[in-house]
């Protein structure tokens, strides 16, 4: 198995099963908007701006890969962002978006012409803001994510 053959599979299994964390699909299906946009305190992030660093991040890298890179005051505004629509609609749309990037890092994974090395980080910075989602579900008393 290549480097690249197993990057790709440990991306879907991220996504899609519980492997040593919590599955993509799961970890945001069950919450509401508020409980999505909800922060332990005006500093602090919420699971949906932990969503939406990821996902501009993922874009970003894609970008990055056609010679696209963002401008300094881009990532001000995106990273981290916070939602502009807290409403079922919008948690929805950026649920979308999340498994828009993933196709678009998994398409990148799978092309032979895109130098892995550029996108060998994605699994362990996504991982990392997945745990902060969990310890945000926990805060807010509410289920873990647990195996499929």
């Amino acid at each position: 198995m290549t480097d690249r053959e197993l990057l790709a599979g440990m991306w879907d299994d991220m996504s899609k099963s519980y492997t040593w964390i919590p599955a993509w699909s799961k970890s945001f299906a069950d919450l509401t908007p508020q409980q999505a946009a909800w922060k332990p305190s005006a500093d602090r992030n919420s699971i949906w701006q932990h969503l939406n660093h990821i996902c501009f991040w993922r874009e970003v890298t894609i970008r990055r890969l056609q010679n696209e890179p963002p401008s300094e005051a881009e990532v001000a505004k995106c990273n981290f962002e916070q939602p502009s629509d807290v409403s079922l609609a919008g948690w929805q749309a950026a649920q979308q978006r999340l498994m828009k990037s993933h196709e678009l890092i998994r398409a990148a994974l799978t092309n032979e012409k895109v130098p892995v090395e550029k996108l060998k980080y994605l699994l362990p910075h996504d991982a990392y803001h997945l745990g902060q989602v969990m310890l945000l579900r926990g805060l807010q008393n509410l289920p873990p994510v647990g195996y499929d």
